[in-house]
């Protein structure tokens, strides 16, 4: 059977994947490859220590090469934070709040598997239900920001686009101007460099 804390690690994972993020904060691959290990340990040390917990035994039950797909899978969970915490004010813990319900239902979850009847099997249920419920809240939120981000990009590029066809012919007559201050600037350059030619001879 495989231990509660793997399953949580998967369920974590999976839940953070449903959540849409721009990674605004950590968007490039060097930025996000710049959060080490001891910095990732950091974070789930403090907002997240059961999934530290998870990190620790993969690495001794599954071996390197398993911990480090795991250990990149936790560093996705701390650039998402990133990016949720600076994106509106209090959206980095409704983020951490959602992840911290993903071993409340791993555990439920396998309390309606282990169920020994149906009553308990039931009651476990609903358990199970109201974490699934209160996490689909949280995430929602969650999305919700990134359309409202989403909006506020998208009006900032129509007022630069309606800026753009207020000014068409002013920045048509800059492009002009650079094309051939461009040009002079190479016809100088071959000058000069047939001068050079001439004082060599």
């Amino acid at each position: 059977m495989i231990k509660s804390g793997y399953v949580t690690l998967i369920v974590a994972v999976v839940a953070a994947a449903m959540v849409p993020c721009v990674l605004a904060l950590a968007q490039d691959d060097e930025e996000r490859d710049e959060l080490g290990a001891a910095a990732v340990a950091r974070f789930l040390r403090s907002n997240l220590p059961e999934h530290l917990d998870d990190l620790h035994y993969v690495l001794e039950e599954e071996g390197p090469e398993a911990y480090a797909e795991a250990l990149n899978d936790a560093r996705d969970l701390l650039v998402d934070y990133l990016h949720f915490r600076d994106l509106e004010l209090g959206l980095g813990d409704v983020f951490l709040r959602s992840r911290r319900l993903d071993h409340r239902i791993s555990e439920v979850a396998e309390w309606v598997w282990e169920a020994e009847d149906e009553p308990a099997r039931s009651a476990a249920r609903a358990d199970l239900r109201a974490a699934v419920s209160e996490q689909f809240d949280l995430d929602l939120k969650l999305e919700q920001a990134e359309v409202r981000e989403l909006e506020r990009q998208v009006k900032k590029l129509r007022r630069e686009l309606q800026e753009h066809n207020d000014r068409r012919d002013e920045l048509v007559d800059e492009e002009v101007n650079d094309i051939l201050s461009d040009d002079e600037g190479d016809d100088d350059d071959e000058d000069d460099d047939d001068d050079n030619e001439e004082d060599d001879d």
